[in-house]
């Protein structure tokens, strides 16, 4: 593929893609330093797609597809272990724990999804990515003896979507080890039992990390803490499902989601919005004033108080004003105070 081919431009894009493209945020939106680093981390097994078909030119020879009957789906291995790729792009959309309350409703628990989307916005080191990535799935597209249906990734130049469910049905005729739920994703004990309730379990194929690395050091995180426009490394596998007897499609199952915006500049999508919008008092705040003098019928009254607004636990309020009601009015007026303020 030439460079023309990689051009942003000639590339189908999302509407955040877009904004983002377009704006001041674009020549440091995924900055190659990142790319550098995951691309320099040899202490995993993951590889990001453009390692892959680097390393070996042809990448059929070393992959085979092997169908795993637990899950009823096909899983790509490389050189015996299951493949495990990594990209990283902002993200664009999320749904991670913690959960609504009514999706644990028994009719919906067993669909719950941690999935991240992440997009590349014309950076050329993710469609580099995305190129070779292709390249390795038309690779797998060889070795399975069945059709397979990549319509779901006909955008990946614009971005991938990673996603794991939370729970497994239970099964009862191949053995099972469940792991415990994370707190982060069952704080209170509620998805738990609702997935008992339900015949479901949490298993090791359930788990994803989340991670935030730092000087070359990984923490763990909380899911929630992932926001819209994070720089985020995704780290995936590959299986296929069955759609129909002879045909599969591909899903990415999501393993690990590891943050990278330390020391970036997220993208504020609302920034110019904000830019737009002036400074002005929030028409039901409170006024207070200093102590003031004004003459009402040839007498000097003082209204005491203090300057600003009044706080919200109520503290140095219009308490302790020296006026009598009838002046009240008077003095409103006086200060350029209206009644409805």
């Amino acid at each position: 593929m030439s460079d023309t081919d990689l051009d942003s431009s000639s590339l189908p894009i999302g509407r955040f893609t877009a904004w983002l493209c377009n704006s001041p945020h674009a020549s440091h939106y995924i900055p190659d330093v990142v790319w550098d680093k995951i691309e320099d981390s040899s202490s995993d097994t993951s590889h990001t797609p453009s390692q892959l078909v680097e390393k070996h030119a042809n990448p059929s020879a070393h992959l085979e597809c092997v169908f795993e009957s637990k899950t009823s789906s096909y899983r790509v291995k490389f050189e015996g272990a299951e493949l495990e790729l990594k990209m990283v792009g902002r993200v664009s959309e999320h749904n991670l724990p913690p959960f609504k309350r009514q999706l644990l409703h028994r009719k919906h628990i067993m669909y719950l999804l941690q999935r991240i989307s992440v997009v590349g916005g014309g950076s050329r080191r993710f469609a580099t990515n995305a190129d070779a990535f292709l390249r390795i799935l038309d690779a797998v597209s060889r070795v399975i003896p069945l059709q397979t249906d990549m319509a779901s990734l006909k955008s990946v130049y614009e971005g991938i979507t990673a996603s794991n469910r939370v729970f497994s049905a239970k099964d009862y005729i191949h053995e099972q080890h469940p792991v415990a739920i994370p707190f982060s994703i069952d704080p209170t004990g509620a998805v738990a039992k609702a997935a008992a309730a339900a015949n479901l379990v949490h298993l090791e194929e359930n788990e994803v990390e989340y991670l935030q690395v730092s000087d070359g050091t990984y923490s763990a995180i909380t899911p929630a803490s992932i926001k819209t426009g994070d720089i985020i490394e995704l780290r995936f596998c590959i299986a296929f499902f069955h759609n129909s007897p002879d045909s599969v499609f591909p899903r990415l199952l999501l393993r690990a989601a590891i943050s990278h915006d330390q020391g970036t500049k997220r993208p504020k999508v609302n920034e110019r919005a904000q830019a737009s919008v002036p400074v002005a008092e929030h028409r039901l705040k409170r006024h207070r004033v200093e102590t003031t003098e004004y003459e009402h019928h040839g007498k000097t009254k003082r209204l005491k108080a203090t300057s600003g607004h009044v706080p919200s636990d109520g503290q140095g309020a219009l308490a302790d004003m020296e006026v009598d009601v009838e002046s009240m009015g008077v003095a409103m007026l006086a200060l350029g105070i209206s009644a409805d303020s």
